[in-house]
């Protein structure tokens, strides 16, 4: 057995008839990330053209063939082994061990982000807890519905959420006026895109904004700091906050329209309006909020 590292240094030509060999490995994975054919060919032209992708494969004694994979992330926000995969017919020889070795030395991370399906758990997570990787987070519904992704070593992290916002303030944030949402509470600090639901009677999604800053005070100063442009009477202000002694001002820099506000049951038949926010964290819905048109 031999183990090799393949970069964006190593002849095209390699890379082409890794990422053959590799397909033929790993697609069954499909099954469980329905963009998983995707993902694999955007790691392929990431490979060629960034530091930050490379993969560690071991070959067997037939020439050319692959019998275990590692597929790598390595950025300043993420340290993360994508794909652990050793041959049915090679496992229990040590091969997943020197890949993750090897995986952790090339990440400079003996604590990196690895998720494993529900489908795998019993099979990865004795091998991952005998490596001293720690369980972290269990998520349902991230790539496939009602499936769960487990996360050793770092916790899952919230990117986008949904704010649930009365129709005659939502119109003044998509109008550019109200620069400020308050809030009684706030989603975690993570979340970087904020997609704006006006509620009833709309019941649609007009757009979003990218999060700026969240201020954290009492209601006294959110209202001294930022009654201009919150757009609310003082007196709705008031019996909002009424028995709170913090609050938190979502500032707003640039909203971006959808062409047409979107019904979330033409996606989800299932919809349940939150009362205040929800994640968005499965991929498909994240994919299809992001295909629709802006003005």
């Amino acid at each position: 057995m031999r183990f090799s590292v393949i970069d964006r240094y190593s002849p095209r030509d390699l890379i082409k008839r890794v990422f053959s060999q590799l397909w033929d490995i790993l697609r069954d994975l499909q099954g469980e990330y329905p963009f998983f054919k995707q993902w694999f060919e955007r790691v392929h032209a990431e490979l060629e053209n960034s530091e930050s992708r490379s993969l560690i494969i071991c070959s067997g004694r037939n020439i050319g063939e692959i019998i275990g994979v590692a597929i790598l992330k390595k950025t300043e926000q993420e340290r993360k082994i994508c794909t652990l995969r050793v041959v049915d017919k090679y496992k229990r020889q040590g091969i997943g061990t020197v890949l993750l070795m090897d995986s952790m030395r090339i990440l400079q991370d003996d604590k990196p982000l690895i998720t494993v399906s529900g489908l795998h758990m019993k099979e990865y997570a004795p091998f991952l807890k005998k490596h001293g990787f720690v369980l972290k987070d269990k998520v349902k519904s991230i790539y496939k519905r009602g499936s769960y992704e487990y996360f050793f070593n770092v916790p899952y992290q919230h990117r986008i959420v949904l704010l649930s916002i009365k129709p005659q303030y939502a119109e003044k944030i998509a109008q550019g006026l109200k620069k400020v949402e308050f809030r009684k509470k706030v989603f975690v600090d993570s979340v970087d895109t904020v997609y704006v639901y006006s509620s009833s009677p709309v019941k649609k999604i007009i757009g979003y904004f990218n999060k700026t800053s969240i201020v954290e005070a009492t209601p006294d100063k959110l209202w001294e700091d930022f009654s201009q442009v919150g757009l609310i009477s003082k007196t709705d202000f008031q019996n909002y906050y009424k028995m709170h002694k913090v609050g938190y001002g979502i500032e707003i820099e640039k909203f971006i329209h959808f062409a047409e506000p979107i019904d979330p049951k033409d996606y989800d038949p299932k919809f349940r309006a939150p009362q205040s926010y929800c994640y968005i964290d499965n991929v498909e819905e994240i994919d299809w909020l992001k295909r629709q048109p802006c003005k």
